[in-house]
């Protein structure tokens, strides 16, 4: 099952462009989020996207490089930590546990981890995604009842526009398929890793329609994966 994560507001400071930046944020021990509105700093921080910054948090310094997010609550760029040493790790932990508060976010439904489990329990792990007249094939990070998290290597598109309808087929663990499934986007996060020519596209899909037959088979899953796990 799902690991709540934890937060705290903490005040990020570093340099960029001869500039001194001293913002609030939601930081995790992964990151920290809504550094920067995206329409009023796309060209400055699109160009940053992928490079290691040197970001101060409390007292201590952190390499971080910029991602980008599209959700509900706008267009942002966020900050990803790279190279956590030992120190720097348990220093952010006292940092959020001593100002941890719950997500600022309520979800539906409990993520459940499409990872983790594959050799105990059967999962969704590939998705087959159609728009437009584009098909790539996501790995499947994490699903709900409401909806799935999917990643992509390398995207040949990256969609730029939330509500868009896709079309996709689950590839389930134990051979299954689920196919046609229809949905929209509720999430598009971009990043390009730190010194690599490697870009990891994520969407968050919202789950609108399934067959009968596979919505009942979908279900069946999530309750056998909850029974198995909880067991």
């Amino acid at each position: 099952m799902e690991q709540q994560k934890r937060y705290a507001e903490l005040e990020i400071s570093f340099g960029l462009g001869g500039i001194d930046h001293k913002v609030k944020s939601i930081v995790s021990m992964y990151g920290a989020i809504k550094i920067f509105d995206f329409d009023r700093a796309k060209a400055a921080f699109g160009e940053q996207l992928g490079k290691i910054i040197r970001v101060r948090i409390g007292k201590q310094h952190f390499e971080m490089y910029f991602t980008r997010e599209f959700n509900s609550e706008g267009r942002f760029y966020n900050l990803k930590f790279t190279n956590l040493d030992e120190k720097r790790r348990a220093a952010l932990k006292e940092m959020i546990q001593a100002g941890g508060m719950d997500p600022p976010w309520k979800r539906i439904h409990p993520r459940l981890d499409a990872i983790a489990h594959q050799e105990t329990v059967a999962v969704p792990s590939v998705a087959v995604v159609r728009y437009r007249d584009t098909m790539e094939v996501y790995r499947v990070l994490n699903f709900t009842l409401g909806g799935c998290l999917l990643e992509c290597s390398n995207p040949t598109y990256e969609p730029m526009e939330l509500g868009l309808p896709i079309l996709f087929d689950l590839r389930i663990s134990n051979g299954e398929e689920i196919t046609g499934v229809n949905g929209r986007l509720v999430r598009i996060a971009f990043e390009k890793l730190p010194d690599m020519d490697h870009r990891l596209l994520s969407l968050g899909v919202k789950i609108v329609h399934m067959k009968a037959g596979d919505l009942e088979k979908y279900r069946y899953l999530i309750r056998t994966y909850c029974e198995i796990l909880k067991g």
